[in-house]
């Protein structure tokens, strides 16, 4: 799973070769938008929705339900606000990358 941090576009995995049967059953990369501000995480599905090889699958305000929300749904990147109320971003991706 790749992190980004603030408004950074998520970055997928390494492609599968060319002509592979992975290729063909590859889905979309599957984010999860962490932002306490909803008209920020508006923006960044946006953003986001233009490329149709990304999907936004789930969206968290707080650090603690960002994690559950990532446990859950385990997406490919997670695109997190730094500056999140309640508890320091460090700590929410020791916690997303130990998932």
């Amino acid at each position: 799973m790749s992190v980004a941090h603030g408004a950074s576009a998520p970055v997928p995995a390494a492609a599968p070769a060319a002509g592979s049967a992975e290729v063909q059953e590859q889905t979309a990369v599957t984010v999860v938008l962490v932002d306490d501000s909803g008209i920020e995480r508006r923006f960044i599905r946006a953003a986001i929705a233009a490329d149709p090889g990304i999907e936004v699958v789930g969206e968290a305000r707080t650090g603690r339900d960002a994690i559950a929300l990532v446990e859950r749904l385990r997406p490919s990147a997670v695109v997190l606000d730094l500056e999140l109320p309640g508890m320091a971003a460090i700590e929410i991706i020791e916690r997303i990358m130990a998932i």
